[in-house]
């Protein structure tokens, strides 16, 4: 969620910005909301959203989307490492 997509989104308790959210009706934190469950995310998926929103502003897009690479190509060897012991473990019994 980019604040160029959600730029003219009302959060809660902030102020809607008129002429936002398209054909001239502003788009509320409420109205936002209920798109996004007609969609079929969940309170889950928008709170994560947020937080991405959050860390990509006050760290940069490029910075964030780095450090999640990095921390899946870590998990990644550290899965296939866990993995290849049982591998070996099974063979040595």
């Amino acid at each position: 969620m980019c604040r160029a997509i959600t730029g003219s989104i009302a959060g809660p308790g902030e102020e809607k910005v008129p002429g936002a959210g398209g054909l001239g009706k502003p788009l509320s934190w409420e109205d936002w909301e209920r798109i996004m469950r007609e969609a079929g995310l969940t309170a889950a998926d928008m709170r994560h959203a947020r937080q991405v929103n959050a860390v990509a502003d006050a760290f940069g897009f490029k910075t964030m989307l780095e450090a999640i690479l990095d921390a899946n190509k870590r998990a990644e060897r550290s899965v296939l490492r866990r993995l290849h012991r049982r591998i070996k473990q099974s063979a040595s019994r």
